[in-house]
């Protein structure tokens, strides 16, 4: 994908291949409407938290192309130094420019012959045939005139949200939004498939009327959902919930109501809003979380490890495979005692800690100050010792790796309901449907996550 232009100051575009996600600028629109105090609904909320992670976690978030819109010259995000760039067709070379239209339609043509997929969609079977035609004549017209079919493709898509929906409304009429059927599904399948086609080059988190679509297509082809560094935060979040979901189970208190948990509280969104008091403060808040030495470190090791695996050196790629291992079990063991806590706090318990930590003493020696006795063991057993600190010693240093996750998730057990967020920064909580529609779209997410996870097949 190298022919298509990302709009924006020079030099970004060297950071593209390990540190970039696509969104849909239909998730743009949806969480700027709900900051702007436009509404409240599930599909808001869930299309913030996926900006405000994509913001936060990766090194460049491009929003895909559209002749339609163009970002404000006066937007934080999109501003030299900003997080986001919009990727544009003009300029953009003819060749590649035609192959990526004509393979995204031919796909497009696939899923629109199905059934299946079309029921998924929410369209009757009627309307399949006179959708594959539609794709057909664009294919076609593709084919001959890649920048003149530019046109066609930044109509819009009105199978979306609420938010984006008045979005689009306000950039071309109304008119599209009743067009025929057929249109509109073949117009969906189009800029979904074309976004699909390229994650190839820049891993794709999908608008939330996306996401289902998406998904079928990725498990299909076994392709990579989500940039690596944001799999990790999901794998995290699910390990999170289930320990809260297991504090909440075995507290005696839930049954007088004393133990609340509410899930979905995604990561960064939960940290962010919980620094906010009013919508303004939400993207100034997550551009300062972003710059954070933790933030940082963490997205530059992220993009490390996918660099490695697309580097073609196999000791390379063996060393970031071991980052991996070693980041899930420091999660995991970290994870524990954020939500667990701790064995041994008393003081007996702190000295046996630090006992087992400094090498197999009797902790008496320690409790009883005799400190002789005990430098002479440890002198004895320092060169056996050696090797066992230097691991210590790796450990730390790659835990300063995921430590940044591991701030959000300590912040995330003092949150027992997003509505308590939702409510303090815009002054309106979900609904129970909503809450609902919430839980499953995130429940979704992670599930598609779990399929494809790079931690699972220990592939970047």
């Amino acid at each position: 994908m190298a022919g298509i232009v990302l709009h924006g100051p020079e030099g970004q575009d060297r950071r593209l291949p390990c540190g970039a996600v696509l969104i849909d600028n239909t998730t743009y629109f949806s969480a700027v409407d709900l900051i702007s105090g436009q509404g409240m609904d599930a599909y808001r909320v869930f299309n913030l938290a996926n900006l405000l992670e994509c913001v936060v976690v990766a090194d460049l978030v491009i929003t895909s192309p559209t002749a339609a819109w163009q970002p404000s010259s006066d937007d934080t995000l999109f501003a030299d130094g900003g997080p986001c760039r919009n990727l544009v067709f003009d300029g953009s070379d003819e060749t590649e420019l035609g192959r990526l239209f004509v393979d995204a339609i031919a796909a497009a043509e696939r899923d629109a012959a199905s059934r299946r997929v079309v029921r998924r969609l929410g369209y009757a079977p009627q309307d399949a045939a006179p959708a594959v035609r539609l794709l057909r004549q664009w294919r076609e017209a593709a084919e001959r005139d890649p920048q003149g079919f530019v046109r066609q493709y930044s109509e819009p898509a009105y199978l979306t949200d609420p938010a984006s929906h008045a979005k689009l409304s306000a950039l071309h009429g109304p008119a599209g939004a009743t067009a025929a059927a057929e249109f509109q599904l073949a117009q969906f399948l189009l800029r979904t498939s074309v976004a699909y086609a390229l994650s190839a080059r820049w891993a794709y988190h999908p608008h939330s009327h996306r996401l289902d679509y998406v998904s079928m297509r990725m498990r299909r082809s076994n392709q990579q959902a989500l940039h690596l560094g944001q799999e990790i935060v999901r794998v995290t979040e699910t390990a999170a919930s289930e320990a809260l979901e297991t504090r909440r189970q075995d507290s005696l208190l839930r049954e007088f109501g004393a133990f609340r948990y509410e899930s979905p509280v995604p990561f960064v969104l939960g940290a962010v809003l919980a620094q906010c008091r009013r919508p303004a403060d939400v993207l100034p808040v997550a551009l300062e979380m972003r710059d954070t030495r933790g933030a940082r470190r963490y997205r530059r090791w992220a993009g490390e490890i996918v660099a490695a695996g697309r580097s073609g050196d196999l000791d390379r790629w063996d060393r970031a495979e071991h980052e991996l291992r070693d980041a899930q079990r420091i999660l995991g063991a970290e994870l524990s005692g954020v939500y667990f806590g701790r064995p041994g706090r008393s003081r007996t318990g702190v000295v046996e800690n630090v006992a087992t930590h400094i090498g197999t003493v009797d902790p008496s020696l320690l409790l009883e100050h005799r400190w002789a006795e005990l430098a002479a063991r440890e002198a004895a057993t320092a060169a056996g010792k050696l090797p066992e600190a230097l691991d210590r010693w790796k450990a730390r240093r790659r835990k300063r790796n995921v430590v940044f996750l591991l701030r959000l998730a300590k912040e995330r057990r003092h949150i027992d309901s997003l509505n308590t967020l939702l409510r303090g920064v815009f002054d309106a909580p979900l609904d129970a449907d909503g809450m609902a529609t919430l839980r499953d779209l995130h429940q979704r997410n992670r599930r598609n996550v779990a399929a494809l996870s790079a931690l699972a097949r220990i592939t970047p």
